[in-house]
């Protein structure tokens, strides 16, 4: 006898249609937890970035409000932003353009960067386009508070996802894509937007700037607030890079040819000691020998240890019996070459 499933299909036993119903169920509820998941993801999307536009627009409207505290404010906001920005769009340029990193800047390097990307920025903003975005947006002499960063952020967002359609239907049925060029286009059409407002309101910018003044006072304080958080995020990403460059592949390498020859010493290390120095940027002393062992302690780079014994392997990783300044653990073997 044949039994028939919910979708049609024939079964040899009755249990083997119920066993073909239940894996549909279980697909048709998990399509569906599937699409809610799509949904509320791509309305996420759409909404969050727009949200954030125009708590900016909010927090600029506001701060117009303060004054001198405001402008110090909006200055170093404007500085912060573009810095962290650009930062992060160029460590995204090197990793995934170029697949490596470039070797990591000197401190001097990095505080030139930064005053390029973010103190610039907001000493530009802070003597000249404040009072023309405060024309633009704030002052009813001049405007009628239109939304300066809604409006552009709005252009440029949902043009890019119109044409990230566009592309992904023009692929479905002819296997081409849009060239990539075009996504400048909704970012062009947004500044434009932008600076066409701003140019309409140069005569009430200049008259903005006669009343308040330019005073020096604040400056310093702007440019020191926007160096903050790009300064930060440079230095943290600057520490990596190293990782990433052709001389730090290079020295792996010879530290992966010569661990070999290191765990063959150390058999004979119970018997005789011999030193090691540390070349991780930081050493960690463990009381077991496991990678998440309690830290004894913390050693610096180039801190000398004494191996003690044998290197035990855990997993793939190994770590020394050592001993400094009479504590004794063990180290990974990763921080000794």
């Amino acid at each position: 006898m044949a039994y028939r499933a919910n979708d049609g299909t024939i079964h040899h036993t009755e249990d083997e249609a119920r066993a073909h119903n239940t894996t549909l169920d279980n697909g048709i509820m998990g399509a569906n937890t599937l699409g809610k998941g799509m949904g509320i993801g791509a309305i996420i999307a759409l909404i969050i970035p727009i949200i954030v536009a125009g708590l900016f627009e909010l927090l600029f409207r506001l701060s117009f409000k303060l004054k001198l505290v405001g402008r110090i404010i909006q200055s170093a906001l404007v500085g912060t932003v573009l810095g962290v920005l650009i930062v992060a769009g160029v460590e995204l340029i090197f990793f995934y353009s170029l697949g490596k990193y470039p070797a990591p800047p000197n401190f001097f390097t990095r505080f030139l960067i930064i005053a390029v990307v973010s103190g610039l920025p907001a000493f530009g903003y802070y003597f000249s386009h404040y009072f023309s975005l405060k024309a633009a947006m704030y002052d009813e002499r001049f405007s009628k508070g239109d939304n300066m960063f809604l409006v552009p952020f709005a252009i440029a967002l949902y043009g890019i996802i119109a044409l990230l359609i566009i592309n992904a239907i023009i692929k479905g049925f002819t296997s081409n894509s849009l060239p990539q060029i075009i996504y400048a286009v909704p970012v062009i059409v947004a500044a434009v937007w932008y600076f066409v407002k701003i140019m309409a309101v140069r005569e009430g910018a200049k008259q903005i700037k006669k009343e308040e003044g330019m005073p020096i006072v604040g400056l310093p304080v702007a440019v020191v607030a926007a160096f903050i958080l790009p300064m930060m995020l440079l230095s943290s990403m600057a520490d990596k890079w190293y990782f990433y460059t052709d001389e730090a592949e290079v020295e792996r390498s010879a530290n992966r040819m010569s661990e070999e020859a290191f765990i063959e010493q150390t058999k004979n290390a119970a018997v005789q000691n011999f030193a090691v120095v540390v070349t991780a940027r930081e050493g960690r002393i463990l009381d077991e020998p496991r990678y998440d062992g309690t830290i004894i302690k913390r050693v610096r780079r180039n801190t000398v240890l004494t191996v003690t014994g044998e290197a035990i392997k855990t997993g793939l990783i190994y770590c020394v019996p050592i001993e400094y300044e009479g504590d004794k653990g063990y180290a990974l073997l990763d921080d000794l070459l």
